[in-house]
């Protein structure tokens, strides 16, 4: 399927509206603040995208190295690949960067990939060649956009910045804006996030002291 198909099926097949709301509430979550919860802030994004999604396009999580996503399509026998990449704001240049040769609308650096330790040209041209995913959705959350770009249009563009990584701009004339009505102000019901992953391990931790006691507790004799 092509791009602009992909978009279409995304744009209805999502409650973006509980998307967005759901990333509101995270951000102002003060127990969920530190560099720790960006790991369980990016997996709650993946399973909020399968939990809140329906056919035309059914989203199943999957976290696999280099495909976070399968979009799952009646038309198509294999389900689509999908890598997602979320920004809080500021995702897209306003005036452009003479630096990079980016102009308006194309996007910020975005990371792919990490080297964990395998650096190099060598590396970089592997990832250059390797197909992972077929889309790449990208998400920014203030204010709500989210753009898709084609593998064999991103993977081109991969490029070492110095750090531990590769990185990828997406020009404007590669990706396509999803076009979906959002709104952000949709309430919980119930706790903050922080609190109920809190509560949760307290009742995980409890449940082995419970076990403990039993299994340690006098028997009767027969």
């Amino acid at each position: 399927m092509n791009k602009e198909q992909i978009k279409n099926k995304l744009q209805e097949s999502i409650n973006w509206s509980a998307f967005f709301s759901l990333a509101q509430d995270v951000f102002q979550d003060p127990g969920f603040q530190s560099n720790a919860d960006n790991f369980a802030r990016a997996t709650l994004f993946e399973m909020a995208l399968e939990q809140l999604s329906s056919m035309p396009c059914q989203v199943e999580r999957i976290d696999e190295d280099g495909c976070d996503l399968l979009f799952h399509m009646e038309e198509v026998y294999e389900p689509v690949r999908g890598e997602l990449k979320t920004f809080r704001n500021a995702l897209f240049y306003k005036k452009g960067s003479k630096v990079h040769n980016l102009g308006p609308g194309d996007t910020k650096a975005i990371k792919m990939k990490n080297y964990r330790g395998d650096t190099g040209p060598a590396t970089l041209a592997r990832y250059k060649r390797e197909k992972c995913f077929d889309f790449l959705l990208v998400i920014q959350f203030q204010p709500a956009e989210i753009i898709l770009a084609k593998d064999e249009e991103v993977r081109p563009l991969y490029y070492d910045n110095g750090s531990d990584g590769v990185w990828v701009n997406l020009p404007k004339r590669i990706y396509t804006k999803l076009d979906v009505f959002v709104d952000d102000s949709i309430q919980r019901t119930g706790p903050m996030l922080s609190e109920r992953i809190r509560e949760t391990y307290k009742n995980y931790i409890m449940s082995y002291a419970r076990a403990c006691l039993l299994y340690t507790s006098p028997r009767p004799r027969d």
